[in-house]
């Protein structure tokens, strides 16, 4: 399997770890993927809409930011 397939799985494997363990989980890969540039990292755009979704995730769960 290419890159991404294995990457997807390993998702799959840290979200099973994580319920397990009754801990949060984020799965980057529901909100972005890979550039077209190298098929591996992300883009800016992708930094921008990945950290956006994690914010909101964190404040789901009542987690507060410091300011």
């Amino acid at each position: 399997a290419g890159a991404p397939a294995k990457s997807r799985l390993l998702a799959l494997e840290f979200e099973v770890l994580a319920d397990s363990l009754e801990l949060h989980f984020f799965d980057a890969g529901s909100v972005v993927s890979c550039s077209e540039a190298d098929g591996f990292h992300i883009d800016a755009e992708a930094h921008r809409l990945l950290g956006t979704a994690l914010a909101r995730a964190v404040d789901a769960i009542g987690w507060s930011r410091s300011t």
